[in-house]
């Protein structure tokens, strides 16, 4: 459904409501309050009809309707005084009363979850339990909230519901949580373990009770100080294992039972997989999900980023670049405060070599979430193809402290490797490039990797048979594809790593380029 009422804008597929312009973030039952009025069009809805359509006739009281009333309301800037927008029919209900124009596909949404996963974070425990240290609990838990809330892909309770659970238990605290219907559920806790303390965070799914993703750090008193960097840490690993948890859903699924945010979800995991063809098949489904809602900046940013990926696997021409460049645009315009939206502006314009454009958009998708893993990658990626590797290595290994099983962890390591070599530490790089084939999905590049370290380090031996491994993955891999890959701005950065990389074994016509 996509609809326009006064200054306001709802799109229901990407679960998106903008006011004056500007998306509004608003929980995902206030979102799904909103859409059922407007859906029922000159219709009273009962408390019992919102009831069924929003909450899927669970028991809920009065007051979880009501409080989702006022803060729709809020959301579009309307108020119980006013009711210019919502107006209550006291002892009947409720009713959307504001004129709006509805597109020609508005289709029902009733019964439906929102498509974005909804996540709540339940306060952290501590044991020992010391209500003097209690501050400390409840900020590790707001500030995870709100690092959290910065990846626009995911959809967070907000932090005074989350609070709510601190004195709910057992068969109170499940009925609670059924009644809010996250997917998701972060818990965590402080453990006293001697003179030391343990942090641990779990992310369960709600409907099979599966754990996803479970972590924990022995801290010190002094480390007590200061979580902030824990916090981070959190923050960027949980968005990742969660979206690919949601990806691992979708493949099960038909492609015409999917939304636009799955079918775009299922882009997104095409892309990331780094396989031979896939990178087309997710440019297909990402115009897909764009011919289903135009609009929506996610898919924008995805194709952008696709698109970049195909051309440097050679599999589509330069024009793909100007259609990348044109879709990160959009997204950006778009949803100026989506992150990613500036990880594809940046990632466009790496591809066409315009590196200061490229850092300018990755600074700007750090300043939207400091813990965006792929803005600091697509920042050392830039630095590194611009000259100033050294300055790259530290934007990589925050990746890795981020988002240390990132599906794009190979690649982070192959750059690390990369940056090493141009700054002469080959013991560093062959690490790197090591690690990058252990990591999933690491295609040739990581045996490339592994044969200019191995050449720098005079083992000229074991360097051919590593690269006969590369070739065998990869016949065209030569110095043309290296220079399409990693558009180096300084000519001796790539005719170095080139040199270490391809030695003798590129065909005679790559070598002449590399000489020339």
């Amino acid at each position: 459904m996509k609809a326009r009422f006064g200054n306001c804008e709802i799109h229901s597929d990407a679960r998106l409501l903008r006011r004056d312009g500007e998306p509004i973030d608003v929980e995902p039952q206030v979102f799904d309050v909103l859409v059922a009025l407007i859906e029922a069009k000159d219709r009273v809805l009962s408390k019992d009809d919102l009831i069924e359509r929003v909450w899927g006739g669970r028991i809920v009281s009065d007051t979880a309707v009501t409080s989702r009333i006022k803060a729709a309301r809020v959301a579009v800037g309307d108020d119980g005084a006013a009711q210019s927008v919502i107006r209550t029919h006291r002892g009947v209900g409720y009713q959307f009363v504001a004129d709006f124009e509805a597109s020609a596909d508005m289709v029902s949404s009733s019964g439906k979850k929102p498509d974005q996963p909804v996540i709540l974070v339940l306060p952290f425990t501590q044991a020992p339990d010391d209500p003097e240290t209690l501050w400390r609990l409840d900020g590790i838990c707001d500030d995870v909230i709100s690092a959290l809330s910065r990846f626009r892909d995911l959809r967070v309770i907000s932090r005074l519901t989350s609070f709510g659970f601190r004195d709910l238990a057992g068969t109170e605290m499940s009925r609670a949580i059924e009644e809010i219907g996250p997917d998701y559920l972060v818990e965590g806790g402080l453990r006293q373990r001697g003179r030391n303390w343990r942090l641990q965070v779990n992310l369960s799914a709600t409907d099979s009770q599966a754990q996803i993703w479970s972590e924990r750090w022995e801290l010190s008193d002094e480390d007590l100080q200061d979580l902030d960097p824990y916090v981070d840490r959190i923050a960027a690993a949980i968005e990742p294992e969660l979206l690919s948890a949601e990806r691992d859903r979708l493949r099960s699924l038909r492609e015409t039972d999917l939304s636009t945010w799955e079918t775009t979800q299922r882009g997104l995991w095409m892309l990331w997989q780094q396989r031979p063809g896939l990178h087309v098949k997710a440019v297909a489904v990402l115009k897909e999900a764009l011919a289903r809602d135009p609009d929506y900046a996610l898919a924008h940013a995805g194709l952008a980023y696709a698109l970049c990926h195909a051309h440097k696997e050679g599999v589509v021409g330069d024009e793909a670049l100007d259609q990348a460049l044109a879709a990160a645009r959009r997204a950006v315009q778009l949803d100026p405060r989506d992150a990613f939206s500036y990880v594809a502006l940046g990632r466009s314009h790496l591809a066409r070599a315009e590196f200061e454009a490229a850092i300018a958009a990755y600074d700007e998708a750090i300043a939207r979430n400091p813990n965006h893993a792929y803005g600091h990658f697509g920042r050392g990626y830039s630095l590194c193809l611009s000259g100033r590797p050294a300055e790259a290595i530290g934007h990589f290994e925050r990746v890795l402290a981020l988002s240390p099983r990132d599906p794009q962890g190979w690649s982070v390591c192959v750059m690390l490797c990369f940056s090493c070599l141009l700054v002469n530490l080959a013991d560093e790089a062959l690490g790197w490039a090591r690690k990058a084939q252990r990591m999933p999905n690491a295609p040739h590049w990581a045996l490339a990797a592994e044969a200019a370290a191995l050449n720098a380090l005079g083992k000229e031996t074991e360097a051919e048979e590593v690269l006969k491994e590369a070739l065998n993955a990869r016949p065209d891999l030569d110095a043309a594809f290296l220079n399409r890959a990693y558009p180096f701005a300084d000519r001796q950065d790539y005719d170095k790593l080139a040199g270490l990389m391809l030695g003798t074994f590129v065909p005679a016509a790559s070598r002449e380029e590399i000489s020339t």
